[in-house]
């Protein structure tokens, strides 16, 4: 890494949340984008600052090594052990089931993926190309490839929902260099 081991931030669960969709071109039937009250899981939800500063402070520096070492990363005021898991839980339905209700249900297109499922090592390919720039990690690769790969052919929506999933909640893909 060029900018050194220090460099990045971890992304906003609202960045996380409309990347997803955008990386999948998520639509509802209904042409709607009816995204609202995810505070209650992933920590912000649109239009529902608490001030006009935003989510958390400019200034927020984790107490621990990040404060320890002068740094700040506001994005982690809004972290907790509990939003670590309900936002993880609220990606993973968006992957598998959509986010939303009857004609508003947002849904990932999952068509291109679907096509390279029976080839694992094509679709982290392309799901490294869209979601990580061409910097996945081979370690995080090789331990999607295994979890794809263990998921029956016959299963092609499966395997890239799960690809997508664990991609989509590994620490290469939260915090983004």
């Amino acid at each position: 890494m060029a900018a050194g081991e220090a460099y990045g931030h971890l992304r906003e669960p609202m960045i996380r949340f409309v990347s997803m969709i955008r990386a999948f071109s998520g639509r509802a039937p209904s042409g709607r984008f009816r995204i609202s009250y995810l505070e209650g899981s992933m920590g912000q939800a649109p239009f529902r600052s608490p001030t006009v500063f935003n989510f958390f402070s400019p200034d927020y520096g984790k107490p621990g090594p990040i404060a320890d070492a002068g740094r700040v990363s506001p994005e982690f005021q809004i972290t907790s052990e509990t939003t670590a898991v309900t936002a993880t839980n609220a990606m993973r339905g968006l992957v598998f089931y959509g986010y939303g209700s009857n004609q508003d249900r947002i849904r990932l297109d999952l068509t291109v993926e679907q096509q390279l499922a029976l080839d694992p090592g094509a679709l982290l390919d392309r799901l490294d190309t869209i979601l990580f720039g061409g910097r996945l990690s081979p370690e995080l690769r090789q331990i999607v490839v295994e979890a794809v790969t263990a998921i029956p052919a016959t299963r092609p929506q499966a395997r890239v929902q799960t690809a997508i999933h664990l991609l989509g909640s590994s620490a290469e893909f939260l915090v983004q260099k």
